[in-house]
């Protein structure tokens, strides 16, 4: 029982996205790119919540 709640402290105390080091930009969650090799085009992901919306603009 104890071994369950110091192996649940352990995965509650790491990090949801680990980089490689502090200042890492990481990899684009659209495309992959490295961004701290280069920047990509990709923009920010569209809210989900938005999605009816722009499906109605696209439509016009």
């Amino acid at each position: 029982m104890v071994d369950d709640l110091v192996r649940q402290e352990a995965l509650l105390a790491m990090p949801l996205t680990p980089q490689c080091r502090e200042d890492c930009r990481g990899l684009c969650p659209q495309c992959g790119q490295d961004l701290n090799a280069e920047s990509c085009a990709c923009g920010p992901p569209p809210d989900p919540r938005l999605s009816v919306l722009l499906e109605s603009l696209q439509q016009r």
